[in-house]
């Protein structure tokens, strides 16, 4: 998802202005980082139905950490064979939800932002 629509725009100490990092990732902290696409991490795919995954009470997803690193492309590809998308914040009450009861003592994750909105942004800074 592109990170204007996502709702979430809490950025680990600003926006990193590496224009080589085109896909998103999440911290422990609760912060949103942009990362090398090609870097391998683990990551949160999220559904909109109850399975077997870890609930946020009223918001009506459901979220699985996979420890197992992969490419952005890669994770995206790996949600979607479950019926589900790479995870996206779309409020304080979701990252925090995410960042204390799914990652589980992970650093850093992919999550749901596609090199558009880095692209975009990009552009209107040169």
């Amino acid at each position: 998802q592109d990170i204007d629509h996502s709702g979430y725009t809490k950025w680990e100490g600003g926006l990193h202005l590496n224009a080589a990092w085109k896909c998103g990732a999440f911290t422990p902290a609760g912060e949103l980082t942009n990362r090398d696409c090609n870097e391998e991490l683990p990551f949160i795919c999220e559904k909109d139905i109850w399975s077997q995954w870890v609930q946020l009470p009223e918001q009506g997803s459901v979220y699985k950490l996979h420890r197992e690193k992969l490419t952005w492309a890669e994770a995206l590809e790996k949600c979607h064979s479950q019926q589900a998308t790479l995870a996206v914040m779309n409020s304080d009450a979701e990252a925090e939800f995410v960042s204390k009861k799914v990652m589980k003592a992970v650093k850093s994750v992919h999550v749901g932002i596609h090199d558009m909105y880095f692209e975009a942004f990009y552009s209107t800074v040169e």
